[in-house]
């Protein structure tokens, strides 16, 4: 399993290969290694619009930080 904490200053769905995964700010379980992108659907106000990333060997206490910005 692999986990990941998208973090943004509001509660917005987070979205991983246009799938709702969770919420951000939480840690979130992914599951599998691989390449995976993250947005935070509607509407498209933070930046970048989404982001790709290769997740690998992460835990629920060391998990993937992911950013976006209002």
């Amino acid at each position: 399993m692999n986990w990941i904490k998208v973090v943004f200053s509001e509660q917005r769905t987070v979205f991983v290969d246009d799938q709702p995964l969770g919420d951000t700010n939480e840690v979130l379980m992914l599951g599998e290694s691989g390449t995976y992108t993250f947005h935070l659907g509607e509407p498209r106000n933070y930046q970048p619009a989404a982001i790709t990333r290769q997740v690998s060997a992460t835990t629920r206490r060391n998990p993937l930080i992911i950013e976006f910005t209002p």
